[in-house]
């Protein structure tokens, strides 16, 4: 059953609500850093190390938003740079024991047009939020669109398999992002189908 009561400004206040709760992190950082730099000289090496890291993380997610979410997907150049931004990102966010491989098959992406790209960043966020411990995400853009989460733990957030079903009833911050992840295959004529099992998600988009 699809539920269409959210409306157009309570999606963005959502979106908007998800993307600043992930650049806190590192913006936060950002500033601890610069008042290291400025309050002792001794620590001079430890703020440049802290400023450094924390500017290049968020960076990568802002990059990866503004393709994401941003208008005309930020106006990707094929499947390569697609899949450098969701590369990074995972660096981003992911420690090294955590952050999962990335196997991506760019045939049938190498001249996908943006919008499809964004649908393809959008779903490989959803498979790296499946993976808190790790694992594979495979990326497969040829006559269909799919991202497949494997590893220990694969674990659905709260709320996502009701938003990927459009249903906006109770959408958060944490699944508003399944919810416009669908809501952009329905406008290129598809929708998002998903199976999950132990040990692996797989999230497909079929009609498009």
């Amino acid at each position: 059953m699809i539920v269409k009561d959210v409306s157009e400004v309570r999606l963005a206040q959502l979106l908007c609500t998800r993307m600043c709760h992930d650049l806190a992190g590192p913006v936060g950082a950002v500033v601890n850093g610069a008042e290291l730099l400025a309050g002792d000289a001794a620590f001079a090496a430890e703020a440049s190390a802290l400023l450094g890291e924390s500017a290049h993380a968020a960076s990568a997610r802002v990059k990866f938003f503004r393709a994401a979410l941003g208008w005309n997907g930020g106006n990707l150049s094929g499947g390569h740079a697609a899949r450098d931004l969701l590369a990074h990102y995972i660096a981003a966010v992911a420690s090294a024991a955590s952050a999962p491989e990335l196997v991506w098959d760019n045939d049938g992406a190498h001249d996908m047009a943006s919008e499809g790209l964004q649908l393809l960043l959008n779903l490989g966020l959803l498979a790296f939020e499946c993976l808190p411990r790790g694992g594979r995400i495979s990326v497969t853009a040829s006559a269909y669109l799919e991202v497949v989460a494997e590893g220990r733990g694969v674990a659905l957030r709260e709320g996502v398999a009701e938003a990927l079903s459009l249903d906006g009833q109770n959408l958060t911050p944490k699944s508003v992002q399944a919810y416009y992840t669908a809501r952009l295959a329905g406008e290129l004529g598809g929708r998002v189908t998903l199976e999950v099992f132990p040990d692996r998600v797989a999230l497909r988009v079929v009609g498009a």
